[in-house]
């Protein structure tokens, strides 16, 4: 989901952005 607010991020800080999300999810777990 792209936000227009934000310029677009270069892929390796969508990558981070995706690990930190899944690793906050694995630790909810």
């Amino acid at each position: 989901m792209p936000l227009p607010d934000l310029p677009r991020r270069d892929p390796i800080d969508l990558m981070g952005l995706m690990g930190l999300m899944g690793l906050m999810g694995l630790m909810g777990l």
